[in-house]
This record gives structure tokens, C-alpha cells and sequence, in this order.
């Protein structure tokens, strides 16, 4: 916040485990818990399971294709004037996905996803993100990430756009 005007009001975690099958397959298993009062989220909460295929792995560039199964639940704030209001949400997802990493020398990477999120049963229900970052290692397991996101909702909650941006700088820990 600065001179009273909030910039923002939100949260994000994300867990992912990988396990490798073989040499091109992965199964993979996530969670992520997310809180954003300009999207009008009070919770999202989603947990999912799916294949990975590694279709590239060469040294300094790879490519992963996954295709998950996504459970959704999400609760709306309870924002005055809006149809929604307080809604809450369970839905089945697909989660298809699409990365690839460069990687710069030994310590920099840029890495490119792209997500598709169709509800099943209801597929004009989607939800689309591409994110584009260029991640710099601290360590062997902590890292600084700078990120452009572009994120598109088909069906976003009362009185929000469909299409949202965000530019984002982190710190990443992996195991």
C-alpha cells in the first residue's frame, strides 16, 4: 500500500511433487492455496494428479508437456452489489500444460509455461494462463525469479475482467 492505495492483496502457495517413472515420463502431484481480494477470491483451494511427459531434456533447453485431473474449490468475497456474492464453487478440471527452459550460462534460466484449464462437463468454462520468467540461482536450492503473467478467465466472478496481468518477483526454495 502507498499513500492509501493498495497494489495488492493476495496470496499463493504452490506445492508440486514429481515422480520419474522413466527416462520421458513423470506422475505428478500438486496443491495450491490462493487468496486475492482484486479477483474477488476469498479461497481457492486445488489439489490434482496427472502424467508428465518430458519432451525435450537436452542441456541447456528443455520441454514438458502434462495432462492432470484438478479439483477445485473456490469461495467468492461477499463485495456489496455483485450476483455472486459469497458464492461458493466445487469443480472438476482438466489441467493441461506446456514448459520449456533455457538455460543461460550455469546460473540464469528463462522458463515459458502455458496453462489450460477447461471444467469438465462445461468446457467453455476455461481458464488459460502464460507465464514467462527468468529465474536466477542463489544456491543449489534457493533462487530469485522474475515473472510476467497473463492470465484469461472465460467465466470470471461479478464486476472482474476476464483478462488480468500481474509482474511478480520471488524467491524460489526446492528439495
Amino acid at each position: 500500500e502507498s499513500r492509501g492505495v493498495a497494489f495488492s492483496r493476495k496470496t499463493f502457495e504452490h506445492v508440486r511433487a514429481r515422480y520419474r517413472i522413466d527416462c520421458r515420463w513423470k506422475w505428478e502431484a500438486f496443491a495450491q492455496h490462493e487468496f486475492d481480494k482484486f479477483r474477488r477470491l476469498s479461497v481457492r483451494a486445488v489439489a490434482g494428479t496427472g502424467p508428465a511427459l518430458q519432451i525435450v531434456n537436452e542441456k541447456t533447453f528443455a520441454m514438458l508437456a502434462g495432462a492432470a485431473y484438478l479439483f477445485e474449490i473456490e469461495q467468492l468475497d461477499e463485495r456489496p452489489m455483485t450476483i455472486d456474492a459469497g458464492d461458493r464453487t466445487f469443480a472438476h478440471r482438466a489441467s493441461l500444460y506446456l514448459t520449456g527452459v533455457e538455460k543461460i550460462g550455469e546460473h540464469v534460466a528463462i522458463v515459458q509455461t502455458l496453462y489450460a484449464q477447461p471444467r469438465l462437463g462445461d468446457p467453455g468454462d476455461l481458464r488459460m494462463l502464460a507465464e514467462v520468467s527468468v529465474t536466477t540461482k542463489l544456491s543449489k536450492h534457493v533462487a530469485l525469479t522474475d515473472s510476467f503473467t497473463v492470465a484469461y478467465d472465460r467465466t470470471p466472478p461479478d464486476g472482474i475482467r476476464r483478462f488480468d496481468t500481474q509482474l511478480t518477483f520471488g524467491l524460489l526454495v526446492s528439495f
